[in-house]
């Protein structure tokens, strides 16, 4: 059994400057970045009032915490949980 998943990111990945750049250029990285756009769309304001270098730490920080978000609703691992206290998913 899994005992601990770890979500993993940082801020000068290259997904997130394409989303602060608008440079998701073509059907497959538009796709590849549909859901870390949403994120900064979401957050457009707040992200848009910071310095380039502190609006990419948080962008990366964010979407840690929507795949976390997004880990927790898969069923295998609701089903697991209903068991255990397993897995443990640390972003």
């Amino acid at each position: 059994d899994i005992k601990h998943i770890v979500v993993c990111g940082y801020s000068q990945c290259s997904g997130v400057r394409a989303i602060l750049d608008g440079e998701e250029e073509g059907p497959v990285m538009q796709e590849w970045l549909k859901d870390l756009r949403a994120i900064y769309e979401t957050n457009k304001q707040q992200l848009e009032a910071l310095p380039r270098e502190e609006r990419q730490r948080l962008l990366g920080v964010l979407n840690i915490e929507q795949q976390v978000r997004n880990l927790s609703e898969v069923p295998t691992i609701e089903k697991a949980w209903r068991r255990s206290d397993y897995p443990r998913i640390y972003g």
